[in-house]
């Protein structure tokens, strides 16, 4: 029979004591099988506890609070069974296990094996919501549930979700359904749940926010109307990738695969494909073909084109890396047309293998570099082997050495008429290349100022020269030396004039003088097929003002409030008796947390007139306002070029966000005609928090490339994984001068 603890008086001491130790006003109850046991304890809280001795039983009721391991389990009524670990709990149950939540109405659970069943289930991890008919818990890292559906909308009615006859769950890892089906309901309004797609097999890894299926549809002037679709695969955790179908109405089908590995003894890497048979039509549209056939004369032009694209990395050893980098292309213009954004990085991407080994002293490299297409033009490596040794100081004294060194076969290529022609348009030039530097310096102080002097040698041999088949040798001599000190004064200044807190100010100025001497080469640059070198004799100055102010609760912290550099060379082999070279400037100013200011700007004295000195400059103005937005505004002029580019965030309203850019040129030049007040680019976009999606409104005008609107709907679970609806061009981004997709 059970006992009722809050009535038993020779149990009145174990009341007291559970009434001091927690702060609750409920009862705890803590059991263990025996006083020595190695399983953890079951902690009960609730506002009524009953002990069934007989049937080691413990039941709670009101608020019940049950704590075993990382894991806590509430629910309104519990029934424990300590012998076994079993647990029976119904009325709002709900498990937390670090950041994953789930529960139901009625729970069955063992804690011991952590498996148990679940009636209306519903349960999180990671950004997921799931709620289903019911639920069995298979072990701690997997759970099954069934007739239910998945999102990561946490409205009671979703905006958005993929309903399953079963989902399995795995924390932290990956999500599985079978037999599933998308829905939307955009105005989460019950039984407006609008089907969009069926999938007989979806996973999502948890681990990564990227899409398995990814569909972009768009317009393009050059491509038509096309749908570029990737569809994500995973053999094993270690090896999966994506197969890619696009469709472009002016091109046509293409297709492509990307495979990622990861070994554990070779590596990691990526390998990618992607062929079409670009056809080109001579239309605006596929169907003008049967609309217009008297305007349809012209023959469609095929072209196959493709790319096979393999990267390579591996750690043989701590201090031993190896990478590697193929690139073949079917057409000179392929990446260009097709991945703009790699040809942006990169415009003529470099087939290679690189193999280098870390030291205590230096570093140890062999490169081999190979052109894979005709139309490249590459000086070849096949290979090179490099020793790099680092600044050594010798012994106990205050000299120092380094040295490089290199051996290289070089073979320098031009290129080709066409794949069957192996002719080129200029023979190739051949040599092998052995190459080395030793430079010992010397590191003292005189009084106030640091001085290195150092002097050093480079020798080339190549065993022949650019106009003959002899063999020579190139040499020369390097001197120089380096001198530095450091100036600065405290002043005791506190305050916060004009809102700019100061807690003392350190101003410091640091002057460098730098000479080098390189002495005449032994032959001429352009006799040699590696890098020439010529004789140059200059030094450079610089001076920089740095004002620092403390800051911190402590005081601890440094704060650079404003900074001037100014630099300048002179050379002395310009006739007659040197000359000074250009002048350059930059300055930093940082007087508040939420703005910063920078400006460089270079000039030329030796211009005929004063106001052509000027020849670069760069202001930048920043405004931060934390969550509420963002203004920047640059300035450059350069070469007759005056630009001004306003870039600006609004975030004001709560649910909305704004963003405004502005690219103006005041005085440009462009096909040659000089042009006043020419608006480059500007564009809006509104965005509205749409709960699990977003939603953007864009306009965009480019003097290039027209007008464009846009529609775009994202997933805040898929951000890469845009739909959007409008005209789709190549748009320049800020800083670049190039255009993306």
């Amino acid at each position: 029979m059970g006992l009722e603890i809050n009535k038993m008086k020779k149990l009145f001491i174990i009341i007291l004591v559970a009434i001091l130790v927690t702060p609750s006003a409920g009862l705890v109850y803590n059991f263990l099988k025996d006083a020595y046991a190695e399983d953890a304890p079951i902690e009960c809280d609730g506002d009524e506890i009953e002990y069934f001795e007989n049937d080691m039983k413990v039941v709670g009721r009101g608020d019940v609070v049950i704590k075993y391991k990382d894991m806590i389990l509430t629910c309104d009524e519990v029934a424990v069974w300590t012998d076994t670990y079993d647990v029976t709990a119904e009325g709002n149950v709900e498990f937390t296990q670090g950041e994953n939540k789930f529960g139901g109405k009625k729970v069955d659970y063992n804690f011991k094996t952590n498996k148990g069943m679940i009636k209306d289930f519903a349960g999180s991890a990671d950004l997921w919501y799931v709620k289903g008919k019911e639920a069995e818990r298979v072990s701690e890292e997997e759970t099954i549930v069934r007739k239910s559906y998945i999102t990561t909308c946490d409205h009671k009615v979703p905006h958005w979700k993929i309903s399953a006859n079963r989902v399995e769950v795995y924390p932290e890892k990956m999500v599985n359904t079978y037999n599933a089906a998308v829905w939307i309901n955009p105005l989460s309004i019950p039984g407006f749940d609008i089907p969009v797609m069926w999938l007989p097999f979806y996973c999502h890894p948890l681990d990564d926010n990227r899409p398995h299926v990814t569909l972009i549809p768009g317009k393009d002037k050059d491509w038509g109307y096309y749908l570029l679709s990737a569809w994500r695969y995973n053999l094993t955790p270690n090896q999966k990738g994506y197969f890619h179908l696009d469709y472009r109405e002016k091109k046509d089908l293409a297709v492509g695969m990307d495979y990622i590995y990861d070994s554990t003894f070779i590596g990691k890497g990526n390998i990618f494909g992607y062929y079409m048979n670009e056809r080109e039509l001579n239309r605006k549209h596929f169907y003008d073909k049967w609309r217009n056939p008297v305007d349809d004369a012209d023959p469609t032009i095929e072209r196959e084109k493709g790319l096979l694209r393999v990267r390579h990395q591996w750690e043989a050893t701590p201090n031993t890396l190896v990478t590697a980098e193929l690139y073949k292309y079917k057409n000179e213009t392929f990446l260009k047309d097709y991945f703009y954004n790699e040809y942006e990085k990169d415009e003529n991407p470099l087939t290679y293998a690189l193999a280098s080994h870390t030291m205590p002293f230096g570093t140890l490299s062999v490169l081999t570099r190979k052109r894979m297409n005709r139309f490249d033009q590459v000086t070849e490596l096949l290979p090179e082997a490099k020793l790099n040794i680092n600044n050594q100081r010798i012994g106990s004294s205050d000299f120092y050495y380094t040295g490089n060194f290199k051996a290289a076969n070089m073979n320098k290529v031009y290129p080709r008429h066409t794949d069957e022609n192996p002719g080129t348009i200029q023979d190739p030039e051949h040599a092998n290349v052995y190459d080395s530097y030793n430079q010992l310096s010397y590191n003292t102080k005189l009084g106030f100022l640091s001085v290195t002097p150092y002097a050093g040698t480079k020798q080339t041999y190549l065993d022949r020269s650019i106009s003959g088949d002899e063999s020579i040798m190139n040499g020369a001599a390097y001197t120089g030396i380096d001198v530095s000190t450091k100036f600065f004064k405290v002043f005791e200044a506190h305050g916060a004039p004009l809102g700019i807190e100061i807690n003392k100010l350190r101003h410091i100025i640091t002057p460098t003088v730098n000479y080098k001497h390189i002495s005449k080469p032994t032959q001429l640059a352009s006799e040699m097929l590696s890098d020439g070198i010529t004789r140059s004799s200059a030094m450079t100055l610089g001076l920089e003002n740095k004002l620092q102010t403390k800051s911190g609760p402590n005081g601890d912290g440094v704060v650079d409030l404003a900074m001037l550099l100014v630099n300048t060379s002179y050379n002395f082999d310009h006739t007659p008796g040197g000359q000074f070279g250009d002048y350059t400037a930059k300055l930093e100013l940082k007087p508040y947390k939420w703005l910063t200011a920078t400006s460089d700007a270079t000039m030329d004295p030796h211009k005929r007139y004063h106001h052509e000195w000027l020849q670069t400059i760069n202001n930048n103005l920043s405004f931060s306002f934390g969550e509420k937005g963002s203004l920047g505004i640059g300035h450059s002029y350069q070469a007759g070029d005056n630009n001004l580019i306003a870039q600006a965030e609004i975030n004001f309203i709560p649910g909305w966000r704004f963003n405004i850019y502005e690219d103006f040129d005041f005085l440009s030049e462009r096909n040659g005609i000089l042009r006043k007040n020419d608006l480059k680019e500007q564009e809006y976009v509104i965005t509205k928090d749409l709960h699990c999606w977003e939603m953007d409104i864009r306009y965009n005008v480019s003097r290039d490339q027209g007008e464009e609107i846009m529609l775009i709907f994202r997933l805040k679970a898929f951000p890469d994984m845009p739909f959007e609806f409008g005209r789709n061009y190549h748009k320049p981004k800020v800083g670049s001068q190039g255009y993306e997709n």
